[in-house]
């Protein structure tokens, strides 16, 4: 087994990973944002976030696994939102 170290060093290479990819989403949510209120569009779109939080499940073979996920994904879109009123 890899020493504790070194599996941290991995956590860290994937926090930073992680918030990159955050930072490019939340970017992207606003533009959306910003061309649903220029088009006069619904701000939210319940099925697609249903659609997002559950994409992966199949890919899953626990249920804590899974759920897991899907708690964080709910929470990213959730900031997403919130990041996104803010600039638009």
């Amino acid at each position: 087994m890899k020493e504790l170290s070194s599996l941290r060093s991995e956590i860290d290479e994937l926090q930073q990973d992680f918030y990159d990819l955050v930072l490019k989403r939340f970017k992207i949510t606003a533009q959306i944002w910003h061309h649903k209120k220029n088009n006069q569009l619904q701000m939210i779109d319940e099925n697609r976030e249903l659609q997002l939080i559950h994409q992966f499940d199949d890919r899953f073979d626990n249920e804590i696994d899974k759920q897991a996920f899907q708690s964080v994904m709910k929470s990213l879109i959730e900031a997403s939102k919130k990041s996104a009123e803010k600039k638009i």
